[in-house]
């Protein structure tokens, strides 16, 4: 007869208890003693309480506006600076592409078909900062939701870094 308790990890405030059961090997000697164990098989499983500080999280809808606010707010909420930096840049770069081709639609002397490549110029730059702006608020909203998410148990050990 085997008996097994599991427990899940139970939240403290910023802190969790997370258990990582280990098997006692010397319950798993050859030599059983009959006598006090009658005719049962038994395995004694340990469970080895860790305090695993959680990283500081933030709620996905405050990152979510945050990022919809400024371009790159809810990746520095999350912790992400590099990501955060490159969502800047992106949106900088649409705005000021669409900026640029606005000014030279309103300032130069061109034929129709000109305007007409400046204007589909114009709302390219637009559509990428839309998409772009998306991105970055949907990517702040799941990096805030996933923040405490442990990937230690399910990660290959060829894969782990030493």
């Amino acid at each position: 007869m085997f008996a097994l308790i599991l427990t899940s990890p139970y939240s403290f405030g910023e802190e969790a208890l997370r258990f990582s059961p280990t098997v006692n090997s010397s319950s798993l000697s050859e030599s059983t003693d009959q006598e006090s164990h009658g005719n049962t098989d038994t395995i004694t499983i340990y469970a080895d309480s860790v305090w695993v500080p959680l990283a500081p999280s933030v709620k996905p809808a405050t990152a979510m506006y945050h990022s919809l606010a400024f371009p790159g707010w809810g990746q520095i909420d999350n912790g992400k600076k590099k990501k955060a930096a490159l969502f800047f840049i992106a949106e900088i770069v649409c705005i000021g592409g669409y900026l640029y081709k606005n000014y030279e639609l309103r300032q130069g002397d061109y034929t129709d078909w000109e305007k007409e490549n400046l204007r589909t110029d114009r709302n390219t730059f637009l559509l990428y900062w839309m998409i772009t702006k998306i991105f970055g608020i949907m990517d702040a909203y799941v990096d805030a939701q996933l923040a405490n998410y442990n990937v230690d148990d399910f990660t290959p050990e060829e894969l782990k870094k030493e």
